[in-house]
């Protein structure tokens, strides 16, 4: 799980809501200090991360979703080792391309426990 960030800052008293773009060189899915800056931070309404290999992933956020920040570094440890565990349950192995697909699996874990909208785009292709 990648720890690396950028701090950004904006003045919180002009702006309504954000989208927050950035890229990933390594053509990786969002860090958990993506998704925990993305929970925290209410204004921020959708986050796009974009791969050097042709992906687009992207989260947004519902009305519902907006309510609550409820997401911890532990809880996303949780998630994770759940994810983990029965992907490799399910017979598959944590190969190159195994670790992707857990990513992509814990991923998609947290936003359904969060409420929010996960998407992922290959070459003009949605794949939700």
């Amino acid at each position: 799980m990648e720890t690396n960030h950028v701090e950004f800052r904006y003045n919180r008293n002009k702006v309504n809501w954000l989208i927050v773009i950035h890229n990933h060189p390594n053509s990786t899915l969002f860090s958990d200090t993506d998704l925990l800056t993305f929970s925290e931070d209410a204004k921020i309404r959708c986050l796009v991360a974009q791969c050097h290999n042709g992906v687009v992933y992207w989260l947004g956020k519902t009305a519902a979703s907006l309510r609550s920040c409820t997401l911890t570094r532990r809880l996303l440890e949780d998630v994770y080792g759940d994810t983990l565990e029965a992907y490799i349950r399910g017979g598959n192995s944590v190969s190159s391309k195994g670790k992707l697909e857990v990513m992509e699996l814990y991923v998609k874990a947290v936003s359904v426990r969060q409420g929010w909208v996960f998407n992922k785009t290959i070459r003009g292709e949605s794949n939700e």
